[in-house]
């Protein structure tokens, strides 16, 4: 049913009635073979279910009715699921070789909606009729049900193990057969249905392993387990004819399956994606979503098991990390000697410049899966040749523009102008606004030559509004050294010439006289004891200022069953005794306390700055007010969070949606806060 031919003002849904019909077109079904199910569910956990056989002449035979009871709460969190994915949802799978289904929803004033579609599975896991699929079947503890994907399971997977194994691999000198040289590393992972329980287990040539168990709760333990039948385990990837070559370690694996009737599916081999099953991501993403802590070895590693044996016509290519800026570039090389860790001289720039990197990841790809276009990777020109290259500097010359346009390194990367503000503060010393003055003009004059390099549709105004706010934080560090300079040669008795010289003149000498020397429009200091001055805020903050930020922030803290506790708005307006106060009301800052029913952190709290809109539907007391999921996204230069999934292909139309939160600022920032869970209230009024 179209979006505008639902009823208007629909509410909360309080019945569902569902006809799932599993004859589609093809061969005509067998005799007495299940093919239609009927199943009500309302608000008060009655639930029946009438289910229909296929015979010769009638095609539905009446098998009889099955009367159920749920858990109210189960009952109105299927429900809501439901208005989530049909009424909000408008966009759904239609297939005309495979069954359908029907559904009725009935809001509490009697309103009808009725939407229809077609019985198939989606190929995205978290597709929301597949997971109000496992809702229903997990509710009711009935795995035999059509429901909206048609994945009904004769057979359950009641346990999973995974072992692996890393073993180095050297060649014997007296004999041609290559050597193991014993286990060097080894994972496993049991997820136990029956005691929910998930086990994760590292030993590292070591003699204590480390393991961590999770106690997962019933409808958790579907949530992992459910999906995995036979046929997840029996699609396997085709392998290509081209030869492999030996490397210097095998990564082995075995996975055993456990299910209720037909016992042990058994794989095993080499641990990469030409021997695992094909939907095998999506397992070991899941498996991490509970266990976000920091001792993952191998196993859920995508950089290890969506690898590609290395095959003839691979090329080589390098991951390297340089130490100005920590970030990682790709280059392509020849000298198959070369290992993680290992340092290499790479070309910088357009010109002839080099620089000594160090070598983080090695990945063996056809040329058609380069990571970049070939034109654009350049070659690396050889390991490093002797111990004492070691002791030079590691960069021959500061660097220019890459070919990527931009900088090899970015000044203060991660760090914004508030950021330096705070730790500069009012009054501070010259040692550190010297510091931040010679960072923040780096800064500046990195982003003004990224903004120059870049073409001109890539020149977006959220790098406009950076370069703003740099430029602004620099003229005020400026204004702060011209008079600490004024001061100071007060007290000196040394007088300066200030009619002749501008501000940032003056902080030019100021910057010069703590050890900074200037070169090539960039400040660096000349000292053997450089100074530490960390600029992050003291307070933990992580600031959004692209998509790993936000992939970064929805890793760390688990929105799913989370809720929103608390809000604070502070316009910056405010009115004193004399009806007189500030009204440029340009703060407009928006605090929010979530709170999560997962692992740590339990409490985060997030700030939207330069707030431009927003919409709050809350949850009426009757339902559960815990969020299903939550998406956050760039939209032209500010930041859009709702407290919903986007579903929808245009995630925009989430906008005219009654029952979804969401906020709209230009810039997010966030920091975890584990005093904050609980029922006590943060943001307190004062009397």
């Amino acid at each position: 049913m179209p979006y505008d031919q639902l009823p208007i003002n629909y509410g909360h849904s309080v019945k569902l009635q569902l006809v799932s019909n599993n004859q589609g077109y093809g061969l005509e079904p067998d005799a007495e073979e299940e093919i239609e199910q009927r199943l009500t569910i309302l608000s008060n956990g009655q639930v029946w279910l009438s289910r229909y056989r296929y015979g010769e002449g009638d095609p539905l035979h009446f098998q009889g009715i099955e009367w159920l009871r749920i858990d109210p709460l189960a009952a109105k969190e299927i429900l809501s699921m439901a208005d989530e994915c049909f009424i909000v949802n408008q966009t759904r799978i239609i297939a005309d070789d495979a069954g359908s289904w029907d559904l009725v929803l009935t809001d509490e004033q009697g309103r009808i909606a009725e939407i229809s579609g077609s019985l198939v599975s989606a190929p995205d896991f978290y597709d929301c009729e597949a997971r109000l699929s496992r809702q229903i079947r997990s509710a009711l503890n009935r795995w035999d049900l059509f429901v909206f994907d048609g994945e009904a399971q004769s057979d359950r997977l009641l346990s999973l193990m995974i072992d692996y194994c890393k073993t180095g691999i050297i060649a014997d000198t007296d004999q041609e057969n290559v050597l193991k040289n014993g286990k060097k590393h080894h994972e496993h992972i049991k997820i136990d249905r029956s005691r929910s329980l998930l086990t994760y287990t590292k030993d590292s040539d070591g003699p204590n392993p480390i393991t961590m168990s999770c106690h997962l709760e019933e409808y958790l333990a579907c949530y992992l387990l459910d999906g995995l039948d036979k046929a997840f385990f029996d699609d396997l990837p085709e392998v290509p004819d081209t030869p492999w070559i030996n490397p210097k370690y095998t990564f082995s694996f075995q996975v055993i399956a456990e299910f209720e009737k037909s016992g042990q599916t058994v794989l095993s081999g080499d641990y990469h994606i030409d021997k695992l099953p094909k939907a095998w991501a999506w397992l070991m993403k899941r498996i991490t979503n509970f266990l976000r802590v920091s001792i993952y070895g191998d196993i859920l590693n995508p950089n290890i098991f969506e690898r590609h044996k290395r095959r003839k016509d691979d090329l080589m290519f390098l991951s390297v990390c340089f130490e100005t800026d920590g970030q990682e570039y790709t280059y392509l090389c020849d000298d198959e000697s070369v290992e993680i860790g290992d340092t290499v001289l790479a070309p910088v720039g357009n010109g002839s410049k080099t620089a000594w990197v160090e070598v983080v990841d090695i990945l063996w790809l056809p040329e058609s899966k380069a990571p970049y276009p070939m034109s654009r990777i350049k070659k690396a020109i050889g390991k490093e040749p002797a111990p004492e290259l070691k002791d030079s500097p590691k960069v021959d010359e500061k660097p220019a523009l890459m070919d990527q346009s931009f900088l090899i390194f970015e000044p203060l990367s991660g760090i914004e102008p508030e950021d330096v503000r705070l730790k500069v503060g009012e009054n501070p010393d010259a040692d550190t606004l010297a510091a931040a003055l010679a960072q923040t003009r780096n800064k500046t004059h990195w982003l003004s030559e990224k903004f120059k390099e870049l073409p001109e549709n890539e020149q977006t105004s959220f790098l406009r509004r950076q370069i703003s706010d740099w430029a602004l934080l620099e003229s005020e560090l400026n204004s702060q050294a011209f008079s600490a300079s004024l001061q100071e040669s007060r007290i000196k008795g040394v007088p300066i010439d200030t009619a002749r010289m501008l501000s940032h003149q003056v902080a030019d000498l100021l910057i010069a006289g703590k050890g900074y020397v200037k070169t090539g429009g960039w400040w660096e200091y000349s000292r053997a004891d450089k100074p530490e001055i960390n600029f992050y805020n003291k307070d933990g903050w992580h600031i959004i200022r692209n998509q790993s930020d936000i992939d970064f922030l929805f890793r760390t803290f688990f929105f799913r069953d989370s809720c929103i506790k608390e809000m604070r708005y502070d316009s910056g307006t405010f009115i004193n005794r004399n009806y007189g106060g500030e009204n440029s009301n340009k703060k407009r800052e928006l605090r929010m306390i979530l709170q999560s029913s997962k692992s740590a952190p339990w409490a985060i709290e997030m700030v939207f700055g330069d707030l431009d809109q927003m919409y709050l539907n809350p949850v009426p007391p009757d339902y559960s007010a815990t969020l299903r999921s939550a998406l956050m996204t760039f939209e032209s230069d500010q930041i859009v969070w709702f407290d919903r999934h986007a579903y929808l292909e245009n995630y925009q139309e989430m906008y005219v949606r009654s029952n979804i939160s969401w906020i709209r600022a230009g810039s997010v920032k966030w920091r975890e806060r584990e005093e904050y869970a609980g029922r006590e209230a943060v943001y307190i009024n004062r009397t």
